[in-house]
């Protein structure tokens, strides 16, 4: 809970540096309020509902159920790594 306190203290002091106090109100990070910002900050449960999606490695097991459940496939192949890290 520091650490996110500190994150926030410091997205804060970031905006002022950046010029932006004047476009409208800096909001200040306290003790009182923390909840309030870790709930405006993390992903509510219907926001990470996709990550119950079932995946699968092999598109015949992929394909075999979206048959069975009258769904489409998304097919995502790609060359490398996906930060592109090779």
């Amino acid at each position: 809970m520091k650490s996110l306190c500190a994150l926030l203290v410091f997205l804060v002091a970031a905006a002022e540096g950046q010029g932006l106090k004047g476009q409208w109100e800096v909001p200040t990070v306290s003790a009182k309020n923390l909840d309030q910002w870790q709930e405006f900050i993390f992903p509510s449960g219907q926001e990470l509902a996709w990550r119950n999606i079932r995946w699968h490695r092999e598109l015949e097991f992929a394909a075999d159920e979206a048959k069975e459940l009258g769904r489409p496939v998304l097919l995502w192949t790609m060359n490398g790594h996906p930060a592109g890290e090779t």
